[in-house]
C-alpha cells in the first residue's frame, strides 16, 4: 500500500476514535493482529485482496477490569520526535519549543 494512503487511513482513525470518544466509547487499536493474517482472514473470512493494517475495538471502559490499571512504559518523545526551530535549521529544537 502507498505511504499516502497509510497517513489517510492513520488520519482517518484518528477522526474516527476522536468521535467514538466524544460519544462516550472508548476504543483500542490492535496492530499485533497484522502478525497473524491467515488467522483473522480465517476468522473474520476476510479475502486475500484487502490489506489488515490493524483492528479496532470499541467498547464501553471498565475501569475495575484490572488490564485497565495496567502502565506501559514509553520511550520520551525525545526519542521518537525531532522538533525543529526554524526553516533549514540543522540543530534540533529542545522539547516544549514552538515548531
Amino acid at each position: 500500500m502507498p505511504v499516502l494512503a497509510l497517513l489517510g487511513v492513520g488520519m482517518f482513525l484518528q477522526t474516527l476514535l476522536l468521535a467514538l470518544t466524544a460519544r462516550g466509547l472508548a476504543t483500542s487499536l490492535e496492530v499485533s493482529i497484522t502478525g497473524y493474517p491467515e488467522i483473522v482472514r480465517a476468522q473474520l473470512a476476510i479475502p486475500e485482496d484487502l490489506s489488515i493494517l490493524c483492528g479496532l475495538a470499541v467498547g464501553y471502559e471498565d475501569p475495575d477490569f484490572a488490564a485497565n490499571r495496567l502502565h506501559v512504559r514509553r520511550n520520551p518523545i525525545e526519542k521518537n520526535v525531532i522538533f525543529l526551530d526554524g526553516e533549514g535549521d540543522k540543530e534540533p529544537a529542545q522539547q516544549g519549543d514552538r515548531l
